[in-house]
């Protein structure tokens, strides 16, 4: 296995998917311009490090990395405490789920959420709630096979 990623960011998306509400909206690639859903997840990208764990016949690769996240809540008002608040709901809904997966079914040894950052976002429309996050994961990788 050259990476642990491709089969960790399926199964982060399946996971995240299945906790939030069905109302959510995910979206996989660039950050959206505009609101799309009252509620919003976007996986914006990876960013990663790969480091020799074990050389010879063995040889293997210790993988660390994030995965780019952001959650937004929306209803096109002025109520930015309202929208906080629902941010907040949602990423307690995120963070709970990948304690309760830490390994991504299977995909990584371990996984965290960490690196937050609340985005408040003033629009012509109203306001918005975001959270930045990462969700940050690790797997020693099998390099020669």
């Amino acid at each position: 296995m050259a990476s642990s990623i491709p089969a960790a960011l399926t199964s982060l998306i399946q996971i995240l998917t299945a906790a939030l509400p069905a109302t959510t909206q995910v979206n996989v690639g660039p950050e959206l311009p505009r609101y799309v859903a009252p509620q919003t997840l976007e996986i914006l990208g990876v960013t990663g490090d790969q480091q020799w764990a074990e050389l010879g016949g063995n040889y293997k690769r210790e993988e660390t990395y994030a995965i780019h996240c952001k959650l937004t809540a929306w209803a096109g008002d002025a109520d930015w405490e309202s929208r906080f608040q629902e941010a907040l709901v949602l990423f307690d809904t995120v963070s709970v789920a990948v304690g309760t997966n830490p390994t991504l079914n299977s995909t990584v040894r371990l996984s965290e959420v960490g690196s937050l950052d609340l985005v408040p976002i003033l629009t012509e429309r109203g306001s918005a709630a975001g959270f930045a996050f990462q969700v940050h994961a690790s797997q020693r990788i099998q390099s020669l096979s």
